[in-house]
């Protein structure tokens, strides 16, 4: 070489995290997130997704409030998926809290009443069970005999 620097390597741009989606694009990016959080744990990565979507929970909740629609919905999809998993006490406080939000900060003919109780009692789901991965699992397996939804 004669003395001249060699350019700088391109800089390489990080992958959007999904917080940074849901804080650039709104509610797209949350309905991104959320669908993304629910095709990774129906194929057993249950803890990436549920982490991942409580980092965007997290992350939402700062940037809008915690009486905000986008919290209350992020709120009710953890719930749901701690619920497929058979985690009841913390899908009982997800949902809690994003149903008291949704009483709290939404006027009685608001649609998201209605959709963030329907996620509050998911279906019992013996197909997710059988690939459910969650590395901290101790719920036991589903054996067909559920128990009512505490919830409604």
């Amino acid at each position: 070489m004669t003395g001249i620097a060699a350019p700088p390597a391109p800089a390489t741009r990080l992958p959007d995290t999904r917080a940074d989606v849901v804080l650039r694009c709104g509610n797209r990016g949350i309905d991104e997130a959320v669908a993304q959080a629910h095709a990774e744990h129906a194929a057993g990565a249950c803890d990436d997704a549920l982490r991942a979507l409580a980092t965007v929970h997290t992350d939402a909740t700062r940037a809008y409030g915690h009486g905000s629609r986008e919290s209350m919905i992020i709120l009710a999809h953890l719930g749901y998926l701690y619920a497929l998993c058979g985690w009841h006490d913390l899908a009982r406080r997800c949902h809690g809290t994003a149903l008291t939000a949704a009483t709290r900060y939404l006027p009685p003919a608001d649609t998201l009443r209605a959709q963030l109780a329907a996620l509050a009692c998911p279906p019992g789901d013996t197909i997710h069970v059988g690939v459910c991965r969650h590395q901290s699992h101790a719920a036991p397996r589903r054996s067909g005999t559920e128990t009512p939804c505490p919830i409604r």
